[in-house]
């Protein structure tokens, strides 16, 4: 069976992620998805795993549309218990090739250490990628570390938020999935506001072009990462100071934005006079803003949010 490749593109729509999970969500979801493919001997390229709010993303290159063909092994008895002293073939012969689905006379011999034994050799075929994908998938979802799975509507199925839409997509090509009851599809969904109506995607390589220039998201959680960096940077120099790039508090807002714009924001001076510490933890743990300081390290009287929304 041919092999083509194509990219592989898989989204799962949800309502908003726990941003504290999402990470850990997402990158064991892309380790079960290649652990599986790796099994069942489909052949694949780059990975790349994706997560903004409401989706978690997979994309991989060169996704083979079929398992590789394998050779199966069978150890079956050893010649002196598969054949009384006449040659007659033993229950333990028989019964091995019935098992194989073979006649006694069709299977072979192997030596080794301990002797010779009887085996058998069989070629299996490779099967689809349409075929295999709906149990590649349920079985990976099993594996998710969810804490808290929830149920919606009147489905049985969980996850750790509802889920609204599904795209499955090798190459231009719709692969069937049924989850949530849910049909897998070429429509995505780009930002609440900026973008309420479907996209539909033609190719899985249209994914993070798609969604960055007409759904209002970045889909990408290093690309994302790295606008928030560079727009509270340049907000902070606006106001002569500069951040401290406190990283768990960067983790979370790479969570709960899909399209981070920065606004700047002022307090009272005489609230500098507090200790450092509660402005702080007013403003970080809080607020999730970053504080701005002078050159010499000072707290300003100053800070950086992170909107999801351009106003």
């Amino acid at each position: 069976m041919d092999a083509d490749k194509e990219t592989l593109l898989i989204e799962i729509g949800t309502e908003e992620l726990p941003p504290a999970s999402i990470q850990l969500l997402t990158e064991t979801f892309a380790a079960q998805l290649t652990e599986a493919f790796d099994e069942v001997g489909i052949e694949y390229g780059a990975v790349h795993a994706f997560h903004s709010p409401r989706r978690i993303g997979f994309q991989a290159r060169d996704v083979a549309s079929c398992s590789a063909s394998r050779v199966d092994s069978r150890k079956g008895p050893a010649m002196d218990k598969a054949f009384d002293d006449n040659g007659v073939p033993t229950k333990a012969a028989l019964g091995f090739a019935r098992s194989c689905g073979v006649e006694v006379r069709q299977l072979e011999t192997m030596e080794t250490g301990k002797g010779r034994w009887l085996c058998h050799h069989s070629t299996i075929p490779g099967q689809s990628l349409e075929r295999l994908i709906g149990a590649i998938l349920d079985q990976a979802l099993v594996k998710l570390p969810v804490v808290r799975p929830m149920r919606w509507g009147n489905g049985v199925d969980s996850f750790v938020r509802p889920v609204h839409w599904l795209v499955l997509l090798h190459g231009s090509r719709i692969l069937p999935w049924q989850r949530w009851g849910l049909q897998s599809d070429r429509y995505t969904h780009g930002h609440r506001v900026h973008c309420p109506e479907p996209l539909v995607l033609e190719h899985a390589d249209d994914y993070l072009e798609l969604l960055r220039a007409k759904g209002y998201v970045l889909a990408s959680p290093e690309e994302r990462r790295n606008r928030v960096i560079d727009c509270i940077d340049k907000a902070a120099a606006a106001f002569g100071g500069h951040v401290i790039r406190q990283q768990k508090l960067l983790d979370d807002i790479n969570g709960i934005v899909e399209w981070p714009v920065a606004l700047g924001g002022r307090f009272e001076e005489r609230f500098l006079a507090l200790p450092a510490e509660v402005l702080h933890a007013t403003l970080q743990g809080h607020q999730r803003c970053f504080p701005v300081y002078d050159h010499q390290n000072r707290l300003m009287p100053s800070f950086i949010g992170i909107a999801n929304i351009e106003s």
